[in-house]
């Protein structure tokens, strides 16, 4: 658990890039746009901050991209899709190590909270 948080806290700025991207191509009209999510897709791909991203975000461009009608509205569905992502992962990281959900998303509120950077061991 230490480690993905770890993840998560160094990926931000460029979730943040990316997802300035995706507002740029949406932004445009739809002429050349696949070549732009390629490259998008291919810019990822050689992020290595952002492999444990690239199934998250591919899955954002793929299937909520495409729904999104305002290009200012992007970041909003991004946090949306995140938010419901995260809980996802916490559900089922909790029922796999069979922990407390509660005592778990104390634990990481408190490292939240504290700014604590968690232990790479």
């Amino acid at each position: 658990m230490d480690f993905e948080l770890e993840l998560i806290l160094r990926a931000e700025i460029n979730v943040t890039y990316i997802i300035q991207l995706l507002i740029k191509l949406k932004s445009k009209n739809n002429k050349g746009s696949v070549a732009s999510e390629r490259d998008i897709l291919n810019l990822l791909n050689t992020e290595v901050t952002l492999h444990s991203k690239l199934e998250l975000l591919d899955r954002f461009i793929s299937n909520n991209l495409p729904d999104i009608n305002d290009a200012d509205d992007i970041t909003t569905e991004f946090e949306n899709f995140l938010d419901k992502e995260k809980q996802v992962a916490f559900d089922k990281i909790v029922k796999e190590e069979n922990l407390s959900s509660e005592r778990t998303e104390k634990l990481i509120e408190d490292y939240l909270f504290a700014e604590r950077t968690p232990m790479r061991d």
